[in-house]
């Protein structure tokens, strides 16, 4: 997951690879506010990607395939070119990386944890 800012909108991406290919997938945060946290979840089911924000379900797109492994570090708040660049300009707390993809109400419980 990072996010870009373009004034006082923000998105979230998220970028999942698998063997057959890989795709970005983009949610809306809206209007920021300076100093309040945003839940952003990102989940591949083997058909899909999702990203929700705040909960809320605001895209998904189909891709199948096996994920793959990355040979490099897992990188969050940063472009995953080389050397790493864009990174976000905040904090990122609680990154949690699970073995199946969590359901829409999982995720919906997670943002209050």
């Amino acid at each position: 997951m990072k996010t870009r800012g373009l004034g006082s909108a923000l998105t979230a991406q998220c970028m999942i690879r698998t063997a057959g290919g890989g795709t970005y997938i983009e949610g809306d945060i809206g209007g920021i506010i300076v100093g309040n946290w945003y839940h952003i979840a990102c989940t591949y089911d083997g058909t899909s990607v999702s990203i929700y924000v705040d909960g809320e379900l605001q895209n998904s797109v189909s891709l199948s395939g096996l994920l793959q492994v990355p040979s490099q570090h897992i990188l969050a708040g940063a472009n995953p070119t080389s050397p790493p660049s864009g990174f976000f300009n905040g904090a990122i707390d609680d990154i949690r990386i699970w073995n199946r993809a969590l359901s829409a109400s999982e995720i919906q419980d997670l943002q209050y944890e």
